[in-house]
């Protein structure tokens, strides 16, 4: 059982050429807008509130800033894998244990990527 948390998030990022890059536009800065970020955590025997996840992911809304500052190649795979670090160390420092943490990023209308436990 999951508990479920959905989320908006606008972002500017870019990432470096590569073999297999088809839209070479996503190499220069460009911003989205409005994207969805869903994140899901485990259900234990350890009560969670779903407004302590929502809590969490929006106070560290400006960490992700920070991330993507110092990032070059912020492909969307590397946030996903960041947000879900994020929130699972964020879960264990405050007592909440180790939980298995899942996180959807909705990058585009058409494209998202999501990270499993």
């Amino acid at each position: 059982m999951w508990l479920r948390y959905r989320s908006k998030i606008s972002f500017t990022h870019s990432i470096c050429d590569r073999d297999g890059l088809v839209d070479k536009n996503c190499k220069i800065q460009h911003i989205h807008k409005s994207c969805m970020f869903i994140v899901r955590v485990n259900v234990t025997k350890k009560f969670l509130d779903f407004k302590t996840i929502k809590k969490f992911v929006e106070e560290d809304k400006n960490m992700f800033a920070v991330y993507l500052k110092h990032t070059q190649d912020a492909t969307a795979e590397k946030m996903v894998k960041w947000w879900r670090t994020r929130i699972k160390s964020i879960l264990k420092a405050n007592g909440y244990g180790r939980r298995k943490v899942t996180i959807y990023l909705q990058e585009t209308s058409k494209y998202g990527v999501d990270i499993g436990e």
